[in-house]
């Protein structure tokens, strides 16, 4: 996944639906990485294709593991800056919400990052001050 931040320092999160929780739910960009690819490669494509962005600036912020028991495989974490949009005509998401730290903190009182790697990602980045 990759949390990307706009030059007004917010923050882009998704509202998709998600099986698990049978509802909409906040996350980041993201998704699975395809064989032979890199994980900079794949969060730079599903970034373009659920978003229509494209960042210049990129960094690996950390890897962790989604269950220590059952080994359900390891996520990364990245960081984009210096956005920009592409012409494209569709995009996977169009539910797509800007937060500054203010509207993150808001929303993490108010229970709204449901799953434990997006809600770790956004501690992360409110603690790191990125």
């Amino acid at each position: 996944m990759v949390i990307v931040q706009d030059s007004k320092n917010r923050v882009l999160f998704l509202n998709e639906y998600r099986r698990g929780l049978n509802k909409l739910s906040l996350g980041f960009p993201g998704g699975n990485i395809e064989k032979k690819e890199k994980p900079i490669q794949a969060v730079k494509r599903e970034l373009l294709e659920e978003t229509g962005l494209v960042a210049r600036n990129w960094k690996l912020l950390f890897t962790y593991s989604r269950h220590g028991t059952y080994n359900c495989g390891k996520d990364f974490v990245f960081f984009a800056t210096n956005i920009k949009k592409l012409n494209k005509k569709k995009e996977e998401n169009s539910q797509k919400k800007w937060m500054n730290r203010k509207q993150m903190i808001k929303n993490l009182n108010g229970n709204k990052f449901e799953t434990s790697g997006v809600l770790s990602v956004v501690l992360f980045y409110l603690f790191k001050k990125m």
